[in-house]
């Protein structure tokens, strides 16, 4: 029985990347499927400068435009005149995506360009010979940075989409070769999303509560200022047994984490634990054990007299709420 598996297929408009330990998927996250992706080197044309936020906006295409710190301007190739150290409306600039939009937000883009004195100076020759919005050097699809951190570990790695089979073939033979062995296409006639309940998955993300073995519950819920998880005893039984209520405790912990990696919460997160004061110290390090190493640099603040674990974790990219509105 394969132990590790990724699975990437389309989701929608989206890409859909899930890492399964013993057929419970521990890790997931969607990608919309769209032409810009992160180190993406683009012509682009400086739209307007807003100088009291010290920024401008550069359009990258006639329907996109990328935030740009005016701090990096000593940075900036300008391609239709010379550089005087300053920037006006319809310059054409050189940059790079350095981070994608989020929500309302646009993406980020650079001059920093990241290359090599000579492969920076082939891109300027380049868009010598290009009009405004081209893009110069294409950047890795974001989900190849999840292939990227979890291939080690995987014993199979399969898709069942041609483009993203070559794609990902491409990607394991340039930088983890041995993997290429775990890669399978899959052409079964039983579709693959119905093997791996897929829209169970997404059902499960979408709803509110999440049953535990032990009968109890947690509950998200979302605000603007943070996150909630409520852990309710429910269904559960004997609670009055020794290390009954630390045990359920443990248990919401472990779920709570992983619907935060699934969800991709960030932010402030609030666990609302079955209120337990004589074990406050065992579970405060259990939670600290569990989520150590988690790549968004999930921890602990604090738990509450009200035995409220307060944490916080960096935002690295949209929740998946966010992605799944309108799929």
């Amino acid at each position: 029985m394969i132990e590790n598996n990724i699975v990437i297929s389309r989701y929608k408009n989206c890409i859909l990347c899930m890492y399964f330990e013993k057929s419970i998927v521990s890790e997931l996250k969607l990608f919309k499927d769209e032409e810009l992706h992160i180190d993406n080197i683009y012509l682009g044309r400086v739209k307007n400068i807003v100088k009291n936020i010290d920024a401008a906006f550069i359009e990258i295409s006639p329907r996109k435009q990328a935030y740009f710190d005016l701090k990096g301007l000593k940075d900036l190739h300008i391609c239709n005149r010379k550089a005087d150290g300053s920037l006006h409306q319809g310059d054409e600039v050189i940059v790079r995506i350095s981070k994608v939009a989020v929500k309302s937000k646009d993406p980020v883009c650079t001059a920093k360009l990241g290359l090599s004195k000579q492969e920076k100076e082939d891109v300027i020759k380049i868009a010598e010979t290009r009009k405004a919005f081209s893009v110069l050097r294409s950047g890795q699809p974001e989900y190849l940075s999840f292939l990227d951190k979890t291939a080690d570990r995987a014993e199979l790695i399969t898709t069942d989409d041609s483009s993203l089979y070559e794609e990902i073939d491409a990607y394991l033979y340039k930088h983890k070769e041995a993997k290429r062995s775990v890669l399978k296409f899959y052409n079964d006639d039983y579709p693959m999303d119905k093997l791996y309940k897929v829209e169970s998955i997404m059902d499960e993300l979408r709803n509110k509560i999440v049953w535990l073995k032990s009968g109890a519950n947690i509950v998200l819920e979302y605000t603007e200022a943070m996150n909630i998880i409520d852990v309710n005893s429910a269904k559960s039984i004997n609670l009055k047994a020794d290390n009954t209520i630390l045990n359920i405790n443990k248990e919401a912990v472990n779920e709570a984490y992983r619907q935060i990696r699934l969800r991709n919460l960030s932010g402030i997160i609030l666990i609302d634990l079955i209120n337990d004061p004589d074990n406050i110290e065992e579970i405060s390090e259990y939670i600290k054990e569990t989520i150590q190493g988690d790549e968004a640099g999930l921890s602990l603040v604090d738990i509450t007299p009200l035995f409220i674990a307060e944490m916080t974790r960096k935002k690295k990219s949209a929740p998946l709420r966010e992605v799944l509105i309108d799929k």
